[in-house]
């Protein structure tokens, strides 16, 4: 039987955590809880209250993925793959997935010049095709694929934190974007044009 966590969101809830096993109460995410979209405001505030803590669980000596994760910036850290995580890998990742979350929703400015090009050439079949074709790295954003996160617990049984993070009315560039490239993306034409 699987147990879901409740969805996090940016303020406690009424929850009665009482009913959760042990390994489901990370004190970490406490602030977190609700059923609501996080704003970016709060994202950014619970990555700077846990700052410390995520360097911290950097040190620990089984996390030498994440830890060169954080020294080389790259894009993706390796969750363990431990029956039960320990609090400090779910600290490391839910960190990691937001931090990385907060970089996408940043880039607005970036969706806001793309749909400026879309926009200039839209009448045109072929150009729309090269821009689609220019910009996929930014229609294959993981975070713009889903509303939540998933931060796994435990795998038998299997627990797991939802983080909802997408907040439409917060970035509608990006959901527009988002709009536009998959109504293309996805079209007849495209397919066609990407066979030749």
């Amino acid at each position: 039987m699987n147990f879901r966590l409740p969805k996090i969101g940016c303020e406690l809830n009424n929850t009665d955590f009482n009913d959760y096993p042990d390994s489901a109460k990370l004190p970490f995410l406490d602030n977190l809880l609700n059923n609501q979209p996080l704003k970016l405001d709060c994202i950014n505030h619970w990555l700077l209250d846990n700052r410390d803590n995520f360097h911290s669980a950097l040190e620990d000596p089984e996390s030498y993925q994440c830890k060169k994760w954080h020294e080389d910036n790259s894009k993706y850290c390796f969750s363990c793959n431990c029956p039960t995580r320990k609090d400090e890998c779910v600290l490391k990742e839910t960190y990691i997935r937001l931090e990385e979350y907060v970089q996408i929703v940043r880039n607005e400015d970036i969706y806001i010049k793309l749909l400026e090009q879309y926009h200039k050439i839209q009448n045109s079949q072929i150009d729309v095709f090269k821009w689609l074709t220019d910009n996929k790295q930014y229609f294959r954003e993981k975070h713009i694929y889903s509303s939540e996160i998933q931060i796994r617990i435990s795998i038998a049984p299997f627990y797991y934190y939802e983080i909802m993070i997408l907040d439409k009315t917060e970035f509608p560039n990006l959901w527009k974007f988002k709009d536009v490239y998959r109504k293309h993306y996805y079209s007849e034409e495209y397919e066609n044009y990407t066979k030749n």
